[in-house]
């Protein structure tokens, strides 16, 4: 049995070599707009105490170019996680009068901040109780997973003020009322 030999024109080679060059050309591209589209929907969430005239207050803020969708959120007061505000205002003051009606706080589990967003997560007026509570208080740290619309998880770090990409899940979550 005899084999025969391939043989190919020119026409035929020129053509293999222009279809792989359009198939490479078609493969670098989708990347390049893989890389926008993950740019145009990409969140940077923070979260942090501030001291302004009307009181003292944790702010979140999402200064990404997409919506930050909050997954999991974790607060440690003195070291130790705590399950909501209230649970720090009675570890400051456990035999306080001051009225829980008095702070405003809105939840930040399972919630989407859109890009550019910044929301007030909890508002103590400043009064003379308040300021003693302030006073004696120990720093709060905030670790925060978070996701863009593509479900990519980052995770935010108060502490060591680091972004990094990845998951994580708190021990006790975080509310801001129980």
């Amino acid at each position: 049995m005899k084999l025969k030999k391939l043989q190919l024109n020119w026409g035929t080679t020129v053509a293999l070599l222009v279809s792989f060059a359009a198939l490479i050309t078609t493969i670098y591209e989708a990347n390049i707009l893989k890389s926008q589209q993950r740019a145009l929907v990409w969140p940077y969430f923070e979260v942090f105490p501030n001291y302004t005239s009307a009181g003292y207050s944790v702010v979140a803020r999402n200064l990404g170019t997409g919506p930050a969708i909050i997954t999991s959120v974790e607060t440690k007061y003195d070291g130790e996680p705590v399950g909501s505000f209230m649970d720090i205002i009675d570890k400051l003051d456990p035999d306080s009068t001051i009225s829980r009606y008095s702070f405003n706080y809105r939840s930040l589990n399972n919630t989407v901040l859109k890009a550019g967003e910044e929301r007030i997560v909890f508002l103590m007026p400043w009064s003379t109780t308040t300021r003693k509570m302030i006073q004696k208080a120990k720093p709060l740290t905030f670790k925060v997973e978070y996701k863009s619309v593509l479900d990519e998880y980052w995770v935010y770090d108060f502490e060591t003020k680091t972004h990094q990409e990845g998951r994580f899940k708190s021990s006790l979550e975080f509310y801001t009322s129980r």
